[in-house]
């Protein structure tokens, strides 16, 4: 099967609405401060839908985890999730998707900045990384805001 724009712009439309763009803090066992780490999560019941999810992913040689978790409820139904945690990955996938991405475009190119720069040692500070985990957090809090 060969990726078209309608797959990628399919797969935003799912992350736009069904997707999270996280940054949160990690303690880490050989660190005395916490530090920010990053992922894609695409959280849903609709098995078919996940799979789509997965198909093109597998496509676009994507690493990601997939948890069908046997007692994992959410009002009731069972969920899915697809967590993209590999910054490379998340990187490509955030690029690939940017243009078709509307609700969730500015967490993305947050979550750009910060993959782009957490791959290069010294390019990326904690104060830094903490800035990019509160703009991602704050955007993911309030979304827009329509005047």
């Amino acid at each position: 099967m060969i990726m078209q724009d309608v797959d990628l712009a399919w797969l935003a439309g799912i992350i736009d609405g069904e997707g999270c763009f996280a940054i949160y803090s990690v303690q880490r066992k050989d660190a005395i401060t916490p530090s920010p780490s990053a992922n894609l999560t695409i959280t849903n019941s609709n098995c078919l839908l996940l799979e789509r999810c997965r198909e093109i992913l597998d496509q676009l040689d994507i690493k990601y985890l997939y948890h069908d978790p046997q007692n994992s409820h959410q009002q009731g139904r069972k969920v899915m999730r697809i967590r993209v945690k590999n910054y490379s990955s998340l990187r490509k996938l955030i690029e690939l998707l940017l243009p078709y991405l509307i609700g969730k475009h500015d967490q993305a190119v947050v979550m750009l900045q910060f993959v782009s720069l957490a791959g290069q040692r010294g390019k990326l500070n904690l104060q830094d990384r903490t800035e990019l985990m509160n703009r991602v957090k704050k955007l993911n809090q309030h979304g827009h805001l329509v005047a």
